[in-house]
């Protein structure tokens, strides 16, 4: 009797944490014998209780870890301890490792809140590039929805783990699934309009973020979302309900003038990072926060000199500390620490508000200005329009540190590079480069490169391609080009170095073109795309890619692009959902650009064409002409970049494509015929 008692109750132990194990068990009981099952069972038991019950009072994360393999060499199949091995491996941030055992806990049942809620903080610390890993968890997440499909808790985490793994078609889906069931609460507002946001579609975004601030204010304080209905609102050129927003997230009661009170509320935390270094002159205070965002790390900063610096006694920059940001994004920092003065924090209230565009708060002798990369781009086109601004004629460009020059020629020296005879230094933007699939339409295949490469090293340049160790390489397809990345002793500070010393650029409106732009050096822009945000430097010659209608496969010119709106989509889901595809230059038309801008380089007095002059009055009657029925468009998108006077279209690659300048459209047609490209 005593022996059945053990049998029983380590079966119910067993059962309730995993079936299997409950059924090996009784084979067990069935072929030992008696007292050695007993011993067994005893063993086993006291295991288990030992791992699964009393394994969170060992306050030693590692003893902890140590006891949860123990039990799961005996347990493999048990959810529980596949939840606990789980929590364990998250605290050890071990997220990877973490986000396995937690999905190994579901697969065996244990799919409850607690699992799903840990799943879902894995995914958020796990490597969006970690494919396999994500995969696992989303499956994970669509087992659990199948099983609980009436469960509103399950498909909001659902949602949830798309968010992070950038599916936000799908996550508008779930959420808008939630919402017709009546489950109106908070999380799938503000989960639909984070989907939204990302989606680019910001009227939506702002208001189901705004039903969320409706329904509970302390929920979105929490969340910390009111930075996103105040970057939103400053998107759509509401400065002053921005800052209204920027007041619930860091005030919990305004009384009197709010303005007032956010602005001396924001400039208290910057005296607080800036301590005694300020003195009685006017100082203007802004961020930069990049992160692996390369080209807003080098030009957002040359913006804000040059807008800001005629203005303030002196210019201050606050960053994260360096040693968090890599020694890529440490070098544009490097080349400004010359300019302004740099002060490092970990205050991420403040380093939030680099994303913010709600303009400047004042408070006695200091300013803080927050202005984003959209904000600084829209300030930076009206200022080089505008009589008597120190940016219309000419901006003050950067130049490298001298510590980083004389390294980067030692280097040089070490790998043959000839600093003596003619650079021309490539970067063709790849998939692997950034693995960005809402702006897969900006990435380019180095193949379509190669017999322009080959020309410049026929005609006695050296070619030097920048970008990363995974980027395709063409060594075998062009003899002497030198691949940065692939040397021994490749050191980041090469990338800004030769550009500033090459003779010109071959870029396509990814990051290392920006270092071509604060040199002020001529610049070749090849596979360029239609955007308003996009601002020529002087010496720069552009040639874009193709346009092409999805359904008739017939190429765009550029009347029917802007007509399109082409310059506002920054997606590749604006491109397909309007049957628009963007195809790379052919490497006849690369190769003549690069002709064009040789000649060029060789006549800097060459005059313009009639269709260069033709395409930036183009640009010019768009930009005072906008379709206000667009859902892109804003009050911020007011302008476009290409109709600066700089901009300089290729001209060899334009009477390559016949049509491709028609004349300007009249008031009368401009906006009924050809808006949307049929499907």
């Amino acid at each position: 009797m005593r022996r059945l008692r053990i049998f029983f109750l380590a079966c119910h132990i067993l059962f309730s944490l995993s079936c299997r194990n409950a059924v090996r068990l009784a084979r067990t009981f069935l072929r030992c014998r008696p007292r050695e099952f007993a011993v067994e069972v005893y063993r086993t038991v006291r295991l288990f209780l030992l791992g699964a019950r009393f394994v969170w009072f060992i306050r030693d994360l590692e003893q902890r870890f140590r006891l949860c393999e123990i039990c799961l060499e005996r347990f493999p199949e048990s959810p529980v301890l596949n939840r606990i091995m789980g929590d364990c491996l998250f605290r050890l941030q071990r997220f990877r490792e973490s986000l396995f055992a937690y999905g190994e806990a579901m697969r065996l049942g244990n799919a409850g809140a607690g699992t799903q809620h840990g799943m879902l903080c894995a995914i958020q610390k796990t490597d969006p590039k970690d494919f396999d890993a994500v995969k696992f968890a989303l499956a994970s997440f669509e087992a659990a929805h199948k099983k609980r499909s009436n469960c509103p808790e399950t498909t909001y985490r659902l949602g949830s783990a798309k968010l992070h793994t950038e599916q936000y078609e799908q996550v508008v889906e779930l959420a808008t699934e939630l919402l017709s069931h009546d489950f109106n609460r908070p999380e799938c507002f503000a989960l639909r309009g984070l989907a939204y946001q990302q989606l680019g579609q910001y009227d939506r975004a702002l208001l189901d973020l705004d039903r969320a601030f409706v329904l509970d204010a302390e929920f979105i304080r929490q969340k910390r979302l009111n930075l996103n209905r105040a970057f939103l609102r400053g998107q759509l050129g509401d400065t002053d309900e921005g800052r209204a927003a920027l007041r619930h997230h860091f005030l919990s009661a305004t009384t009197g003038d709010g303005d007032e009170q956010l602005e001396a509320d924001m400039v208290r935390r910057v005296r607080g990072e800036m301590g005694d270094s300020i003195r009685s002159e006017s100082v203007g205070v802004f961020l930069g926060v990049f992160h692996s965002a390369l080209g807003h790390a080098v030009l957002d900063p040359f913006h804000f000199y040059n807008l800001f610096a005629h203005r303030f006694d002196r210019l201050v920059m606050i960053t994260p500390p360096s040693r968090t940001i890599g020694r890529t994004m440490e070098l544009p920092l490097k080349i400004l620490d010359q300019y302004v003065d740099r002060i490092e924090t970990t205050n991420m209230d403040l380093l939030d508000l680099a994303w913010q565009n709600i303009g400047s708060l004042t408070h006695d002798n200091l300013t803080f200005l927050v202005h984003n990369y959209w904000g600084l781009n829209r300030m930076a086109f009206k200022a080089r329009r505008e009589p008597g601004h120190p940016m219309r004629n000419r901006r003050q460009y950067f130049r490298l540190p001298r510590k980083i020059s004389n390294e980067a020629e030692r280097i040089c020296n070490r790998n043959g590079i000839d600093l003596e005879r003619p650079l021309v230094v490539l970067h063709a933007r790849e998939q692997a480069y950034h693995n960005l699939r809402g702006q897969s339409f900006r990435n380019t295949d180095i193949l379509n490169y190669v017999p322009a490469i080959r020309r410049l090293i026929d005609d006695g340049y050296q070619v030097i391609r920048i970008g990363d160790k995974k980027m395709t390489s063409v060594r075998s397809l062009a003899e002497g080009i030198i691949e940065l990345p692939s040397l021994a002793s490749y050191d980041p500070m090469l990338d800004p170095f030769l550009i500033s010393r090459c003779r010109f650029m071959i870029s396509c409106q990814s990051g290392p073109c920006s270092y071509a732009r604060i040199f002020g050096k001529p610049n070749l822009v090849v596979n360029a795309v239609f955007h308003y945000t996009l601002i020529p430097e002087a010496n720069e010659l552009v040639a874009f890619k193709n346009y092409v209608d999805m359904r008739t496969r017939e190429p765009l010119d550029v009347e029917k692009i802007m007509r399109a709106g082409c310059h506002l989509y920054d997606r590749t889901e604006h491109f397909t959902d309007h049957g628009i595809e963007v195809e790379d230059m052919t490497p006849q038309e690369i190769l003549a650009a690069v002709d064009e801008m040789i000649a060029w380089q060789n006549d800097a007095m060459q005059p313009e064409s009639a269709a260069q002059e033709q395409f930036r009055e183009c640009m010019q009657w768009h930009m005072l002409n906008p379709d206000l029925t667009n859902p892109l468009h804003s009050p911020m998108s007011d302008y476009i970049g290409y109709a600066l006077p700089e901009c300089r279209l290729s001209d060899a690659v334009t009477r390559m494509r016949p049509g491709y300048l028609q004349s300007r459209p009249t008031p009368a047609n401009a906006r009924n015929e050809g808006y949307r490209i049929a499907i």
